[in-house]
């Protein structure tokens, strides 16, 4: 005897087809119970729907409809949703095109109105932070988001699954929340899981985004059109034609050094090296400096701003984000002009030089992950940055390169074929560097770089990205672009900053001199010009700097007073007075017209190195 089922019960229960399977030990027996479920189904209309979920029903039980079995699904029922991407065991849920469902009858409670499945687990190799994709099927066809795991587990916040399409709401929000974790929880053994990434670059020494089949990509939505960039397009021997005239050109050093700045960047981690810049600067307009940084762009992938390229019209928290996605791929900015304060950004210029991002905290009161990279910083500009930098770590960190006449022949073609052919080279570059054998060479040609380049009296660290650049460009040479171009020592060598240039000490004690020459009517404190800052010895050797003006004179520079007044005083460049239990004090008392006051008396350049030691108490 069929039991009188509803037409609820034919499209949100299994019951009736279950039915089938448990009142049948044959084929014979079971066709015949089919055909009376059908005979039901047709008294109700919902015959064609009876035959269709009869055999997802079938499918779902990992069989054909020809075939035979005599147990229900596990005891328990699974999702029958229309040409589902895959079928999970639901409990007690009933998943049909219907939507998802509990009860039946005058107690069935719908979830939520449209299909609504996990399809992927995806597990961050970096954080091991886990991910769901969700499959949801509307105006007849699946859509597919990836979304945290903690969103699908919390009713507040699965709510902003609406904004994709997925029809939860602030009243069914807790049920979905609920279904979704029984669907994962019994789905525990099928739902496929995937390895994934959210940033680019070194994974490990043979695995690098975005070129890796196994590892799939679940970043910020943000940086997702960035990501889509680094791609391959047009034809790859175009663009080396172009680059090899690029190459040959005297004129285009300064995009032969992009080039090799760009290429550099994914060996700053390998060879464990630090971030720094490489800055092309001029005044003039037209000489090519944005086509440069376009062609260093296009080694990886889409090269026109705001596809690769990123501008310095943001803040540092972007700047960091974006730096931290990059990873080891090279942080292309163009027109410092753009930079909203340029006196506060030598903080940037730090943090991006160091590799890594401030430490912050969450809502949940934890702390978020910090961000790192260790890539080269590839910039275009009308004025050197080292203008808004003073700390010598900063300074030391920047490669400045001037664009005095035009790179390029007719950049307008030049950047026609960057638009149409790019991505190849970087690809390729990082494949050769996946070879056993080529970091050991890399690591020997920069070693012998380094050492030529530390023979005059550039810096450290100076000669360090000078080293990485020429190893870069060697490497490219003989890996891209089967030519012998090299970058020389010479054509770095008039780039770099000396140790004097980037000596903090110096840098101010200059600028205090400039000053002093530039304000001369200021140290008269008999004139009515302007405010007075002090006064000059006789022999206008010696500058009388009120302490008070000398320490806003300092920090209107970007130099903290204290700091340059301890080099000043090392180097012997201010006579400073001298207590009765011999502690040196960095100013001394003067007369400044009518008044007495503290002052720093610096000497100028020519005078005297050594200061004699004078009372505290002796008026000047």
């Amino acid at each position: 005897m069929i039991p009188e089922y509803t037409i609820s019960d034919f499209k949100t229960r299994t019951e009736p087809y279950e039915f089938i399977v448990t009142h049948s030990n044959n084929d014979f027996a079971r066709e015949q119970l089919r055909l009376k479920m059908l005979d039901r189904a047709k008294e109700l209309g919902v015959d064609k729907d009876f035959e269709r979920l009869w055999k997802l029903y079938i499918k779902a039980a990992g069989e054909r409809s020809d075939d035979t079995y005599s147990e229900p699904i596990n005891g328990d029922m699974y999702t029958m949703f229309p040409e589902q991407p895959i079928a999970l065991r639901c409990g007690e849920y009933v998943c049909t095109d219907a939507g998802v469902w509990t009860g039946a009858g005058k107690s069935a409670k719908e979830v939520i109105f449209h299909p609504l499945t996990i399809t992927q687990r995806i597990i961050n190799r970096d954080t091991g932070a886990e991910k769901l994709q969700l499959a949801f099927y509307r105006r007849g066809q699946w859509q597919y988001i990836i979304t945290d795991k903690r969103t699908v587990a919390s009713a507040s916040q699965i709510i902003e699954l609406s904004g994709s399409g997925i029809a939860v709401n602030s009243e069914n929000a807790k049920e979905v929340v609920k279904y979704l974790g029984e669907l994962e929880a019994l789905g525990e053994d099928k739902i496929p899981v995937l390895r994934s990434i959210s940033r680019l670059g070194w994974i490990d020494s043979k695995t690098f985004s975005p070129y890796m089949d196994d590892l799939v990509f679940d970043g910020n939505d943000k940086v997702r059109k960035l990501y889509a960039a680094v791609s391959q397009v047009g034809s790859y021997d175009t663009w080396k034609a172009a680059m090899n005239r690029v190459r040959c050109s005297e004129k285009g050093l300064p995009a032969r050094i992009a080039l090799a700045a760009s290429f550099a960047s994914v060996l700053v981690k390998p060879l464990g090296l630090l971030s720094f810049f490489v800055h092309l600067w001029g005044i003039q307009s037209a000489t090519g400096k944005t086509v440069a940084t376009m062609a260093a762009a296009s080694v990886w992938g889409n090269p026109p701003v705001s596809e690769y390229i990123q501008t310095f019209n943001g803040t540092n928290v972007g700047l960091e984000f974006m730096a931290g996605f990059l990873n080891n791929l090279p942080l292309i900015l163009d027109e410092f002009q753009l930079s909203k304060d340029k006196r506060a950004f030598e903080p940037t210029v730090y943090m991006l030089a160091e590799g890594s991002g401030r430490l912050r905290g969450n809502k949940q009161g934890g702390i978020r992950d910090t961000l790192s990279w260790a890539n080269t910083i590839i910039s275009s500009g009308e004025s050197p940055i080292t203008n808004a930098v003073k700390g010598a770590g900063a300074y030391n960190r920047i490669v400045e390169i001037e664009c005095k006449k035009a790179i390029f022949d007719d950049p307008a073609e030049m950047l026609r074929v960057l638009r149409a052919n790019y991505g190849w080279a970087g690809r390729e570059f990082v494949e050769y560097l996946q070879d056993k054998d080529a970091i050991p060479i890399a690591r020997a040609v920069y070693a012998d770089y380094y050492k030529k380049l530390t023979v005059g009296d550039t810096t450290e660290k100076q000669a360090m990205a000078a080293a990485l650049l020429l190893t870069a460009d060697w490497l490219s040479a003989k890996w891209i672009f089967a030519d012998e171009h090299y970058l020389t020592v010479r054509d770095m060598a008039q780039f770099l900053h000396t140790s004097a240039e980037v000596d903090t000490g110096q840098r101010a004690y200059d600028y205090l001199c400039d000053m002093v020459i530039a304000n001369a009517n200021r140290f008269n404190p008999f004139s009515d010009i302007g405010e007075c800052w002090g006064k000059m010895s006789e022999e206008r050797d010696r500058a009388y700097i009120i302490r008070s003006v000398f320490e806003r004179i300092c920090e209107d520079g970007g130099f903290s007073s204290r700091s340059v007044l301890s080099w000043l005083i090392t180097q012997h460049k201010i006579e400073p007075s001298i207590k009765s239990d011999d502690k040196v004090e960095p100013t001394r008392t003067a007369k400044i017209g009518r008044s007495v006051s503290r002052c720093v008396v610096l000497l100028m350049p020519g005078a005297a190195e050594e200061s004699p030691d004078v009372e505290e108490n002796q008026y000047i």
